[in-house]
């Protein structure tokens, strides 16, 4: 059980159902394929920081590389937390 706090203040109970089998397996799935793509989100980013003459012209992509990394790892740890929510 989870407590929840309201705009005003007050704390509410909140209670999480379970989650159906197959929901938990797609979950765990999305979870994998998520990891794999900032692993390779993570190669991009070194790959680009090492070239500076292309670090000079795509400075900005870079920051949305990592931009979207960071989000992709918040996903990947909100999807495991789904899949091993018993």
């Amino acid at each position: 059980m989870r407590e929840l706090e309201t705009a005003d203040g007050r704390i509410n109970d909140f209670h999480q159902p379970e989650l159906h089998p197959d929901a938990v397996s797609h979950i765990a799935e999305a979870a994998e394929h998520s990891r794999s793509i900032c692993e390779q989100m993570n190669l991009l980013s070194t790959l680009l920081q090492q070239r500076h003459d292309v670090l000079d012209l795509l400075g900005d992509t870079l920051q949305s590389v990592v931009h979207a990394q960071t989000e992709l790892y918040r996903i990947c740890h909100t999807l495991d937390t789904l899949a091993n929510r018993k």
